[in-house]
């Protein structure tokens, strides 16, 4: 366990740093995405790997990614474009017709009239589509309360967030891009209404590291720092706590499905968590590794899904996250 005072803001980049360069190696992942057919992903990490797989996760390739930052977080959408973010302002991206990713420099536009950075890391990516083109749009979050929305390739929306701690994890509203919630140190919970983003009461100090939400936004989960894990069924307006701190290991990203019945949580020594009642209750899964697991994603409302980990580690399940296997 990490010392109390340390807890509000101990996350994924904390442990990363803890474990350090010879324990993490170039093979270390991050974060990983799948279409909505399960079939293409991509997984991010340490070193500015990406791999690719088109198979539903049965063997992975190396994309070449132009940078040796480490990748925090990839995402993508149904046509085969891909972003990836990570330390030191890095951002890529993937077009359908090229076969490698690019680097691309930000020209980050304030929308309050103060001046944005000009240094940052970025942790976190969540896709939206526009319902009227049907074009993608993203939406990420980082260092100092940094919350950025796509407006073209290169010039990104600069908003703050209430709070100016790390925000770690950001799940967007995937249709219409009105709703929104992002989660970071110290317990801080805010969220996106009306295009206006507003600071939320979460209950706890503890760092939270990973957050969901269903389709429509009304429901959310956010897990963290001694398996904390919150829930919400009102858009933000309450949250409540249904495990403490101190319950279990550290959790480090959340999946549910679209209806926001079920899910799993992973975190530190291969630790799986599950719900079948909408995150009320939570019943720790069997997993086939001791191994630090830090990203997991789900297809829709399952019962397919997939995580990653140190060494590296992919594991996937195929009955809604009651039995992992590695990959």
């Amino acid at each position: 366990m990490i010392p109390l005072g340390t807890a509000g803001r101990h996350s994924l980049m904390a442990e990363v740093a803890r474990i350090g360069p010879n324990g993490i190696g170039t093979d270390f992942l991050l974060s990983i995405w799948f279409d909505s057919k399960g079939a293409r992903g991509w997984a991010s990490g340490v070193g500015g790997r990406i791999l690719r797989t088109d198979n539903g996760g049965a063997t992975w390739s190396l994309d070449a990614s132009a940078t040796d930052q480490t990748l925090y977080s990839v995402t993508g959408d149904e046509h085969g474009n891909g972003w990836a973010v990570g330390v030191n302002q890095t951002v890529l991206i993937k077009n359908v017709d090229q076969a490698s990713w690019k680097k691309v420099t930000l020209s980050l536009k304030s929308t309050d009239g103060g001046a944005a950075p000009t240094t940052y890391d970025l942790f976190s990516l969540c896709e939206r589509v526009d319902p009227t083109t049907g074009q993608a749009t993203f939406a990420a979050v980082g260092s100092n309360g940094l919350i950025v929305d796509v407006s073209t390739e290169t010039a990104w929306v600069y908003r703050h967030s209430p709070k100016d701690y790390r925000l770690i994890s950001i799940a967007c509203e995937p249709v219409g891009a009105v709703r929104g919630y992002a989660v970071g140190e110290w317990g801080t919970i805010t969220s996106l209404q009306a295009s206006r983003w507003t600071d939320q009461f979460s209950g706890t100090d503890a760092g939270l590291t990973g957050v969901a939400m269903s389709r429509d936004g009304s429901k959310a989960w956010a897990v963290g720092v001694g398996g904390v894990v919150l829930t919400t069924s009102d858009g933000g307006a309450h949250w409540t706590k249904r495990r403490e701190v101190g319950s279990g290991p550290h959790l480090y990203s959340v999946a549910m499905n679209r209806s926001g019945t079920q899910g799993w949580a992973v975190g530190t020594d291969g630790t799986v968590i599950r719900t079948v009642d909408g995150g009320v209750t939570w019943d720790d899964v069997s997993a086939p590794t001791t191994k630090l697991l830090t990203a997991t994603c789900m297809v829709g409302d399952g019962p397919r899904g997939w995580a990653v980990g140190q060494d590296p580690l992919f594991m996937q399940t195929t009955d809604g996250g009651a039995t992992w296997q590695v990959l």
